[in-house]
Formats: C-alpha cells, structure tokens, sequence
C-alpha cells in the first residue's frame, strides 16, 4: 500500500499516510504529526476511544484556535486522513475515534462487564485507581484529582 512512513526520529512514533493529497496552493493537506501525536495521546488518556465531536469541540476551545486550525484544518477530515492512527466508527449513533490495533499501548477500548454485556470506554469506564465509573473522555481530568485521591485512600 499507499500508508504508512515512518519520518524523521522525532516522530519515530507516528505512522503518516505516504501520500497527502494537496491543497490548491500545494501545501500538503494533514501533514502534521504533533497534531496526530497529539490526537492520539488524548485519545489514550482517555481509555482509547473518544467521541469525534469531544475531540472537535476541544481542539477550538484551544487557547490559540487559529494557528491550529491553519495546521490541523478541518479536524473531521484530518482524522480521516491518518488511517494508520485512527478509525472511526458509529456507535450508538455516535461517532467514535478509536486507536489502530497496533496503537493502543495496552489500552482497551472495549470490554465485557460481568454479565459479558460489551461496554464500550467512551460511555462508561472504571478508573484503574479508585474504580469510579465516569465516562472515558473525563478520565485524564479525573485520575489524582480530589475525588480520586479520597477513593484511593479510602480502600
């Protein structure tokens, strides 16, 4: 195929697609990998899968929203572009951002409860601290805050 170059060792860790379609003044269009690093550690934090409009409202609340809108565009479009990062999928009419199979760094975005019903991280997901159950893309916020130190403490 047409995906996957590894470019220079700073971003050893990002897989780009090989051939970035270009805009009308020849930029290469996506051609970003802080921006994919970027997407990709957030997804992570936040138990491997988030919903697409979590990830394009946070990314325009960004304190310098023009500069990463000129680098990451549309940020729908710029998702779609990294196929060896991220899929996108619809789940329960929504639609979700997961991590490549090979990207995940040990994380899971879906399992089983103990009835064998499939949860999935972006609705409910149990902090590997405390156990509270909160939806995945609160937990980087939630991990060592107040609550769930208290939690920690309390067991």
């Amino acid at each position: 195929g047409t995906y996957i170059r590894d470019i220079n060792e700073e971003f050893s860790d990002i897989k780009m697609p090989d051939n970035l379609a270009r805009d009308e003044y020849g930029v290469k269009i996506g051609n970003y990998p802080e921006g994919v690093r970027f997407i990709r550690d957030a997804i992570r934090s936040c138990g491997g899968a988030m919903e697409l409009e979590t990830i394009v409202q946070r990314l325009s609340t960004l304190g310098s929203f023009n500069e990463a809108n000129s680098k990451f565009g549309d940020v729908r479009n710029f998702i779609k572009i990294h196929v060896p990062t991220f899929t996108v999928e619809l789940e329960h009419d929504k639609w979700i951002v997961r991590l490549k199979e090979n990207d995940h760094n040990g994380v899971n975005s879906v399992s089983e409860d103990e009835h064998g019903v499939r949860r999935f991280t972006w609705e409910r997901l149990a902090c590997p601290l405390c156990t509270v159950v909160l939806k995945g893309r609160n937990l980087a916020r939630h991990l060592n805050c107040r609550r769930c130190v208290a939690m920690q403490v309390a067991q």
